[in-house]
């Protein structure tokens, strides 16, 4: 399990929400024992788990993750703090 990511996980103009969501991702691949692709596409954040080994339901919800991450990251940086600021 590990994480594996694009070409621009160094590059110092990634947008920080960005470096969250892979943050994140990288940390439920862990749980899961996977691995998961994070990289740059277009305007948003490409994010592929590798699901070999899981079951239908495991499948399912990190796909559902993979979307939402995908739509989210299209946002301009810092949108999602007008809607819930964060703590």
């Amino acid at each position: 399990m590990n994480l594996i990511i694009g070409n621009n996980v160094k590059d110092p103009n990634l947008r920080q929400d960005w470096q969250r969501y892979r943050t994140a991702m990288e940390t439920i691949a862990n749980r899961f024992g996977v691995s998961v692709y994070c990289s740059q596409k277009y305007s948003y954040l490409n994010v592929n788990f590798l699901t070999d080994g899981l079951t239908s339901a495991e499948i399912s919800a990190l796909s559902t993750l993979e979307d939402l991450v995908m739509i989210v990251s299209e946002w301009p940086e810092g949108e999602l703090q007008k809607i819930e600021p964060v703590a």
